[in-house]
């Protein structure tokens, strides 16, 4: 992974990479800390389009977070603050 000032770049092990805007970043966890949780429906059809390799991504990126914590069913972050 690669971070960026536009971005956030996830490079697979082949070499392709998956482009992350700063902006869906930044809305990703603006959504997440005033929710308090944020599922993967609210980032596939609220922040990246329905885009689902960036859904993915995101929802890893996020999970990587200090104070989030990821529940499997249905798959959903919490942010739990300290």
């Amino acid at each position: 992974m690669w971070v960026g000032e536009n971005g956030i770049d996830v490079v697979y092990p082949s070499g392709n990479t998956v482009f992350i805007p700063r902006a869906m970043v930044v809305k990703a966890i603006n959504m997440l800390i005033n929710r308090r949780k944020l599922t993967v429906d609210d980032v596939h059809f609220e922040i990246t389009n329905e885009y689902r390799t960036r859904t993915d991504k995101l929802m890893a990126v996020l999970r990587k977070l200090p104070g989030v914590t990821i529940g499997r069913f249905p798959r959903v972050l919490y942010y739990n603050t300290p």
